[in-house]
């Protein structure tokens, strides 16, 4: 009886490390040879137009790492026309739909689907269906392509193709729209786009999810209640020694260091532990603590599939996703279960 005992203790504790084998060997099931696997490499990035002083210089050597990388596809923290669409029938996503696409990108997008008579998702099919850059098309087809964009609700796609058109073939409001947009140090632009546009790229491809405010708007002042209460995030170590090495990075004129230091193992886990496991450490007086876990998952889930969705796009080659460095732990953790692709690169070389 002791010996039957141990024996089943012992094969009880190997149970959930038989089961994490198996979760990490999953690609040993894959029938996809190497040559076919997409390389998706996960950059994360900080908001940039946050950052004081910070120029298109300051981010040339990312642009470079981008471009060495031969990335086929570039995903951007940017909602999907399907994210979008879903969100305008749901009265509770209008705050979000406010916050994360803007009224004037709202207006923009619903010009150019009356003008196209294109709507939003089969604007964004359409762009799916491209497979050469701007490179010898017209200008006709040009503007074509940068309503199409539009009305699908893909901006920096837009700007792909606004380059090669005069002032005075562009819609008057989408072309202020898109001039002032194309100055932006957000990231969306000031990396992405610059890389997608020096490996000629047809589009970038809008990754982001928002569909889980649903669970977080309603009780707002209760999260933020609880929050009230707790150290603010932007007091954690980890956080502090981030600003200190943003500073000497903008100093200095190159923000390479701060990227390859936020996009280390060593900061995930901190940041992991620090800020996204923060609620599971709070008191609630109901059960918001785990609603706002089960949120965070629910996006990284949903950004994961749009990355899959694209990484399609790029099958033998390689998939750089640009997004806010919080989501990078979680996306390489979820990426790995799948059969068609690999995240063991890495995009930046830093020593």
């Amino acid at each position: 009886m002791i010996f039957q005992a141990m024996t089943a203790a012992v094969l009880a504790a190997l149970v959930p490390m038989t089961a994490f084998a198996q979760i990490k060997d999953i690609r040993s099931y894959s029938s996809v040879p190497p040559e076919n696997l997409t390389s998706i490499m996960v950059l994360g990035t900080p908001h940039l137009s946050a950052l004081e002083d910070v120029t298109p210089s300051h981010v040339e050597t990312v642009v470079d790492q981008i471009v060495a990388a031969k990335a086929r596809v570039i995903g951007i923290e940017r909602l999907s026309a399907l994210e979008i669409v879903t969100m305008q029938a749901s009265p509770v996503l209008a705050p979000a739909l406010e916050q994360f696409v803007g009224p004037r990108l709202l207006k923009i997008a619903a010009a150019a689907q009356s003008r196209t008579g294109m709507g939003a998702l089969e604007a964004a099919e359409v762009t799916s269906a491209w497979t050469s850059g701007s490179e010898g098309l017209t200008q006709e087809e040009c503007l074509e392509r940068l309503e199409i964009a539009l009305a699908a609700y893909q901006p920096e796609t837009a700007l792909l193709y606004r380059e090669h058109l005069p002032a005075n073939a562009i819609d008057q409001d989408a072309a202020r729209y898109l001039d002032t947009h194309r100055t932006s140090m957000n990231e969306r632009v000031s990396v992405a786009l610059a890389a997608a546009r020096r490996l000629g790229l047809v589009k970038l491809w809008s990754i982001d999810s928002h569909l889980d405010k649903r669970l977080i708007l309603p009780r707002m002042k209760e999260l933020q209640a609880a929050f009230a209460k707790a150290p603010p995030v932007t007091q954690m170590p980890h956080f502090v020694e981030q600003e200190e090495i943003t500073n000497r990075a903008i100093a200095k004129g190159d923000l390479l260091p701060l990227y390859c230091h936020i996009n280390a193992p060593s900061f995930g886990a901190a940041d992991v532990r620090g800020q996204f496991d923060l609620p599971n450490r709070m008191e609630f007086e109901g059960d918001m603590g785990r609603i706002r876990e089960a949120a965070w998952d629910e996006r990284n889930h949903r950004i994961a599939a749009h990355v899959r969705h694209a990484s399609a796009s790029a099958v033998g080659g390689a998939m750089v996703v640009l997004i806010g460095v919080g989501h990078k732990p979680f996306l390489d953790e979820l990426l790995l279960t799948s059969l068609d692709s690999t995240t063991q690169n890495e995009v930046l070389a830093c020593d």
